[in-house]
Formats: structure tokens, sequence, C-alpha cells
């Protein structure tokens, strides 16, 4: 988010000033005395003078040879501080913040498990999409359930026993729990409007969670991925 988020502004700005100066050249005014606002060009203090953006688009490729488009690029000011010399990196600019909530039931004469409720609760920067940001850690905690307790690539010999669907098994719509997500905005002054990543924290802590709602049920620890119903079955008839 952080550098892709930026160079996207940036580029948007680009594109925000070709959208001023052409209007400015067909509205005959100044770029200082344009607004753009609800899907127009507008002369400031002359409602009566107006462009629609798909007009102004128009005009930029038949009458001045050109389409509108913009360009930007972000350089992490952290990550020339990173180096070998040091033995360790530093080029994380922005850190974002999770806590998620795993509910389970377990049969103890099979070792199933299934999990019951997830609450995903995620610091978000300033939201920019509410809709995408909770579907976004939805399908995040989703992929990391399947990655807790079913999906495990057997290899041997390098080569890949279960290249299948029928043997490698991912969670699928009627395994999905009820996900609960609260988004905690916050404001990064890093961010694009303040925004942070949410590609991946929905998806790390699921199967910490997961194992964690399995001990406090059990008591049994486990530390090998995925937590599937032989291993729970064989690790519960352990003293």
């Amino acid at each position: 988010m952080i550098s892709r988020g930026n160079a996207a502004l940036a580029a948007a700005e680009a594109v925000k000033k070709e959208i001023l100066d052409v209007a400015a050249i067909m509205l005959n005014a100044q770029p200082s005395e344009i607004a753009l606002r609800e899907g127009r060009a507008w002369v400031n203090g002359d409602g009566d003078r107006s462009l629609l953006f798909a007009d102004i688009a128009a005009y930029a490729v038949n009458k001045l040879g050109h389409p509108l488009s913009g360009k930007g690029h972000y350089d992490d000011p952290v990550a020339p501080t990173a180096g070998l010399d040091k033995g360790h990196g530093e080029h994380i600019l922005s850190h974002t913040f999770a806590c998620q909530i795993a509910e389970v039931e377990i049969d103890s004469k099979t070792g199933t498990i299934k999990v019951l409720n997830v609450v995903a609760s995620h610091d978000t920067g300033t939201t920019i999409n509410t809709l995408m940001a909770e579907g976004q850690i939805e399908g995040s905690v989703v992929q990391g359930t399947g990655y807790a307790l079913t999906e495990e690539a057997v290899e041997v010999d390098g080569k890949m026993q279960n290249p299948r669907f029928l043997d490698y098994k991912t969670w699928s719509a009627a395994d999905i729990p009820p996900i609960k997500v609260i988004l905690v905005e916050s404001n990064d002054p890093d961010g694009p409007f303040g925004a942070k990543g949410i590609g991946e924290p929905g998806l790390v802590p699921t199967a910490s969670a997961i194992g964690n709602a399995i001990f406090h049920a059990t008591g049994k620890r486990f530390f090998e991925l995925p937590m599937n119903a032989e291993r729970v079955f064989y690790r519960l008839q352990e003293d």
C-alpha cells in the first residue's frame, strides 16, 4: 500500500493536472479557477460553466492528439538505510496491527475440527473502501483457515504427491465460518490518504488463533501445520 498506493496517488495527481489544463482551454479560464467535483469540471463562481470529464477526455484525444494520462513514482525514504553490513533490514516504513479470535469445536473421536466463528480486528489506517477492506480480510481469513487445517503439499524426492485439489484440500464456501470484521481506523502519515495495507495481515494470525483455540479446548499444542484430523486425533491420544 505505501509504495504502490503513493505511486498511484502521484499518478492520479498528474492526471488531475491534465484535466485542469484541458478544461481551462475548453472553458477559457485559468486552471486555478477550475474545481473538480461530481464528475465535472466547474469554473469557480459560475454555475453555468462546466464540462463532463468524458467530454474533457474526448477533447484531449480528438483535438489535442493525446489521452489524459499520468505517471507517478514513490521512493521509500527508509530503504536506503537497510544493508547487509548491519545484518538486518530496516525497510518497513509502516506497520499494520491485528487481533484475531477463533472459536472451534473438536470431535475427540475423529480429531475433526470445525471452526465456529472468527473475529478479525485490523488496523487499516484510513479505510478508503470499507466493502473492499472487509472483503479482503474475509478472504484472507478463509485462506488462513485452510492453511491452518487442511492444506499440505506432500513431497517425495522433490516431487509433489498431491498436485490436484482432490488430494490438496482447500477451504470451500461450505466450510467458511461466520467472520466478523472490525476495522480499527488510525492515520498513517506515510500512507495515501492515511491508509495502510491490508493484503496479508488477515492471513497471518489465523492459524495461530485456531491453534490457541485448540489448546484452550484440549490442552494440546501443535507446532506443525496443517492441524488436520489425523494429527489432532493422534495428538489427543498422547498423555
